[in-house]
């Protein structure tokens, strides 16, 4: 679809289907496909339902620098903690930015990685 490509299947909770896209007022989200619906002929006449993610928080690291009297914290936005909000919304295929890639702690808790030009992954 466009420049994205993407693996969706039926009883898997998840795969790269993973994706952040833009929702209506702008906001980035990040979510997991859960159908693709329309026509083969055109991307505007097709509508993404997506499993919204709750985005818990990013990832943080406190890094010790000489000369500093307290750690550095440096904060990682491409690396962040997400649950399930079991939330459907439609999408259009404009509102893709990027797939994404994740890992998953329990059944609810992922971390999900942000790689700006990952355009599939396996």
């Amino acid at each position: 679809m466009g420049k994205f490509k993407f693996t969706v299947s039926n009883g898997k909770k998840f795969d790269d289907g993973c994706v952040a896209f833009k929702d209506v007022n702008g906001t980035l989200e990040a979510g997991s496909i859960r159908a693709i619906k329309g026509s083969d002929s055109s991307n505007k006449d097709i509508v993404i339902y997506v499993e919204k993610l709750n985005i818990q928080k990013c990832l943080s690291v406190n890094i010790n620098v000489d000369n500093q009297s307290s750690p550095v914290n440096i904060i990682c936005s491409d690396f962040v903690f997400i649950q399930l909000s079991s939330q459907i919304v439609p999408i259009n295929p404009s509102n893709l930015v990027e797939n994404l890639s994740y890992i998953q702690m329990n059944p609810i808790d992922f971390i999900f990685i942000r790689y700006p030009n990952l355009l599939e992954s396996s």
